[in-house]
This record gives structure tokens, sequence and C-alpha cells, in this order.
């Protein structure tokens, strides 16, 4: 992924808007690279990243906010197969 996304997280019986940003290096020959780096923000708040390793196994959340490790793990899910989508191209 290598361009922001918006997920619609349910909770609380309404839908959330949940911006994920990819943190992406820009390489000597000037195309982007994933860094496995993704920001999720609400709006104009800030929720923490996700991390993960350089194979998407394993993950980390360093966040904080109104969002719960079960909705993080969704949106991790969303990001994984995002990603393995583009992959397949």
């Amino acid at each position: 992924m290598l361009a922001p996304v918006s997920y619609r997280l349910f909770h609380d019986g309404k839908y959330r808007v949940i911006t994920i940003i990819p943190v992406n290096e820009t390489l000597p020959n000037g195309m982007l690279h994933s860094t496995g780096v993704y920001k999720l923000s609400e709006g104009p708040v800030g929720l923490g990243e996700i991390v993960f390793d350089s194979k998407m196994e394993n993950w980390e959340y360093n966040g904080f906010g109104d969002i719960s490790y079960q909705q993080v793990n969704e949106i991790m899910l969303y990001i994984k197969r995002i990603n393995e989508e583009q992959d397949e191209l």
C-alpha cells in the first residue's frame, strides 16, 4: 500500500472512518518503497501506528486513544489483504 486509504470500522452501533497512511521511502531510482509502518488517524486525531516486520507476518501497535486491540487487529488484516492484492498485480 503506497497511498492513504480510509477504512470503515463498525463501533458501538455506528461506523468510524479510520485513515490509514502508509509511511514510504523514496528509493534512489524514484520509486516508492513501503516501510511497513502505517499511521492511523480518525479525522485530525492520531491513533498511533501499526508496524509490520519485513515479511508482514508479525506486527505491533504503538497507539493510544479509543480503539481496542480487536479493532486494531481488524485494521491490520485489512492492510495485509490490500498489500497481498497489490503484490498479485
